[in-house]
């Protein structure tokens, strides 16, 4: 499978790649980054945080999960087979499931024993 990682945390996305080993894994820390990749790749999956900062509870936005998202929803050509969201942010999280209901929502996904591909 080919998974797109999105979080700013280092150390998570560290432990991303040792559960999803055996995947094609990319991990990017910002939204725009994680929009590139997406243009340009088919993913199988896609896991979005929604604060992307040293700020916690960001409202929805640019620069945030939530703009990954509405780039989804515009480019459903684009769009994986599976959506996760693990933020902690609970606000941001159910914002990303307003406009992608069909997506999974792990809060703090960092208990990485709850992600099943």
């Amino acid at each position: 499978m080919r998974i797109l990682v999105l979080d700013n945390d280092r150390a998570r996305l560290k432990l991303f790649k040792q559960k999803l080993i055996g995947n094609v894994v990319d991990c990017v820390e910002t939204a725009s980054e994680a929009i590139e990749l997406l243009k340009n790749n088919i993913y199988d999956q896609v896991s979005l945080d929604h604060d992307l900062t040293e700020q916690v509870f960001q409202p929805s936005g640019p620069g945030t999960g939530f703009e990954v998202a509405q780039w989804i929803v515009d480019h459903k050509d684009r769009k994986p087979k599976k959506i996760v969201i693990h933020s902690l942010n609970n606000i941001g999280a159910q914002n990303i499931l307003s406009i992608l209901p069909e997506a999974d929502y792990i809060p703090g996904n960092w208990l990485l024993d709850k992600i099943k591909l």
